[in-house]
């Protein structure tokens, strides 16, 4: 059962929207149900033989072979291997990554050792010598130490450029690294800062504020993603487009999602395939896959095939096949599974 709780946990980090931050010059592949690595021009440099395996991030990846589970470095070898008792880990954040242990959580250093004890019902990523966890009495925010460096409250997200949205009754506001509110919950919803913007909802529309907690674009989108590279992604009446930090519409509303950009390129679905467009709204690579997502590094993670597979999915339904493209859609690594 543990084994296969990983193996959905690897899955899931591999669908996330970019490749690894820090090293990502080797890319996660599939061949004949085994995980290996190949580098950027598709060449296989630690070959397939992990039962599953996720992103590298700072120089380690996670994987699992047999009994084996932990993290391996760049030659293919188990830099760390996990105590059997730990059932859930996933990528190392500023020297520690959540472990899982008796349904409870704490942290492991990149030595192995438990540093805080498992005794959280939940433990996020650090971000700027802060973490979310979650106790019986609500959110809050611990130090490197584990300390308990905040107030707890009825929620609370990760940080971003220096602050954290946080729930206080039913409105949403900003905390900083000191617990200081520096922008007052009065929001029915609150994203994370990104390029100094954040969405925030008001009767039940979103728009955006500032680090002063000045509305800058007003509340009239249905959904919103962060801005990146000066564009945000917007929903309204049913399709996405793209606004600058002024709220103007740079590309009009067309598609059936559009995803943030990264160098250069937004993934964009059109009725029930993605493709890619530059940021004049041309479409460059053609809709043609399942599921694409953020260039990192000159290439994105794109799925062939139905990702969701469950006892209703037709028997004559392929499974999803992974690959990777570069910037002009042509194939790093073809889709396999």
């Amino acid at each position: 059962m543990k084994q296969v709780f990983l193996l959905s946990i690897i899955f899931t980090l591999s669908l996330t929207h970019c490749l690894a931050q820090g090293s990502n010059s080797l890319f996660p592949i599939i061949v004949k149900g085994k995980w290996g690595f190949s580098n950027r021009i598709g060449k296989i440099v630690i070959k397939p033989q992990f039962d599953g395996a996720g992103k590298f991030k700072n120089e380690l990846a996670v994987a699992s072979k047999g009994k084996i589970r932990g993290y391996i470095n760049e030659n293919g070898e188990f830099a760390i291997r996990t105590p059997p008792q730990i059932d859930l880990f996933g990528e190392f954040s500023e020297g520690l990554v959540p472990i899982s242990q008796n349904n409870k959580y704490g942290y492991m250093n990149r030595k192995g050792e438990i540093v805080i004890l498992p005794q959280y019902i939940y433990a996020g990523d650090f971000s700027n010598g802060r973490a979310r966890i979650r106790v019986e009495n609500g959110f809050g925010f611990i130090n490197e130490s584990g300390t308990l460096v905040t107030k707890l409250y009825k929620s609370a997200f990760d940080f971003s450029e220096g602050l954290a949205n946080i729930q206080i009754n039913d409105k949403m506001g900003y905390i900083d690294a000191f617990d200081k509110i520096v922008i007052q919950p009065l929001f029915d919803g609150a994203d994370k800062f990104s390029e100094g913007l954040a969405a925030v909802s008001i009767d039940g529309k979103r728009g955006f504020i500032n680090k002063s907690g000045e509305v800058i674009i007003a509340p009239q989108f249905d959904y919103t993603t962060p801005f990146s590279e000066g564009l945000a992604a917007v929903e309204t009446n049913g399709k996405w487009g793209y606004i600058d930090k002024t709220g103007h519409f740079v590309i009009e509303p067309q598609f059936n999602i559009g995803h943030n950009f990264s160098e250069g390129l937004a993934s964009i679905q059109i009725i029930n395939k993605w493709g890619y467009i530059d940021k004049t709204g041309k479409i460059v690579i053609e809709p043609q896959f399942e599921e694409a997502y953020p260039f990192e590094g000159g290439a994105a993670t794109v799925y062939l095939g139905r990702c969701e597979i469950n006892e209703r999915t037709p028997k004559s339904q392929k499974p999803c096949k992974l690959g990777y493209i570069d910037r002009t859609g042509k194939y790093i690594w073809k889709p396999s599974n």
